[in-house]
């Protein structure tokens, strides 16, 4: 039995002042999830943007991808903030926390047959503390810990709701040739940047509305030859 990959996408986009994707890759299980994303981060970096924070769930948690991001070596570090993982490590910082505090934490990774000691900032906030003394936000960053960097990760939560936006406009389609599914998953990209246009130059109205204007419009432009003429027999 031959095994079937399951692809997914990882996706960069803009969230503040509004959702624009800029790129999208996809990767299945056995993809190095670091090396894709340090590859995207690279990507933007050579657009006409100022990258103010790079918003990060959980799933990114990785000590080699913060290392990059930290970047001391080469004095240029990607501004982050990630939803960090309840490791050990970060248990141990969120019992010490009462409210709001942050340390200085060492992490470890092997590359190259060498061993690396990146250091990050881990952010602890529990919103209440009294009430649910077991509920707490840690977040790994290396901007300045303050409670006004803690209230932006927020933002990233419309990027998942916009994704949800994005699949109005899934492509149907029973192919499982991935080449073919990422087009299509592309394609969905590029409305949703000219449906962010439409909106800006023109008027706002929602996508699913947007997407029936294309349709119409793609009809209009549809050329239909005239049928041939009938073979008539005598």
């Amino acid at each position: 039995m031959h095994h079937i990959q399951t692809w997914q996408y990882l996706n960069i986009s803009i969230v503040e002042p509004f959702f624009i994707p800029l790129m999208s890759v996809p990767y299945t299980q056995t993809d190095d999830l670091d090396a894709l994303v340090i590859d995207l981060l690279k990507y933007v970096r050579t657009l006409p943007l100022i990258i103010d924070l790079v918003l990060f769930d959980r799933g990114f948690y990785h000590t080699h991808l913060i290392d990059f991001m930290e970047n001391r070596r080469g004095k240029k570090p990607t501004p982050y903030l990630i939803f960090a993982k309840k490791t050990e490590a970060v248990k141990e910082y969120v019992y010490q926390t009462d409210h709001f505090d942050w340390f200085e934490h060492t992490m470890e990774y092997s590359k190259d047959k060498s061993k690396w000691y990146p250091k990050t900032t881990l952010v602890i906030w529990k919103p209440d503390p009294i009430v649910h003394p077991d509920v707490a936000w840690p977040f790994a960053t290396n901007q300045e810990p303050t409670q006004e960097l803690i209230d932006v990760y927020p933002e990233r939560w419309g990027h998942e709701s916009e994704f949800r936006v994005h699949d109005e406009g899934h492509m149907k389609s029973k192919s499982s040739h991935p080449l073919i599914r990422f087009f299509y998953h592309l394609l969905g990209m590029v409305l949703i940047i000219l449906w962010r246009i439409q909106s800006i130059r023109k008027e706002h109205i929602v996508f699913k509305r947007y997407l029936k204007f294309v349709e119409s419009k793609y009809k209009e432009l549809i050329i239909t030859e005239d049928p041939p003429p009938p073979i008539i027999s005598y």
